[in-house]
């Protein structure tokens, strides 16, 4: 009985432990996702701003 019982206990903190390093992990992802995120978000304000910048100059050039 008290041999099982530590047995039990081992488990318990044994998955304690995993859900630690799932949560590790899953924090990384998130990170990862984030800094992707934001790389994109960058990426498209670049590019839009781009062409606004040629629009913009493309008018111009209409006008002159």
């Amino acid at each position: 009985m008290k041999g099982r019982f530590v047995n039990s206990q081992t488990q318990i903190t044994l998955s304690s432990s995993n859900v630690i390093f799932v949560f590790c992990d899953y924090w990384n992802d998130f990170y990862v996702f984030f800094f992707f995120l934001v790389f994109f978000v960058c990426v498209c304000v670049c590019v839009c701003f781009f062409f606004f910048l040629r629009k913009k100059k493309e008018e111009q050039d209409k006008r002159t």
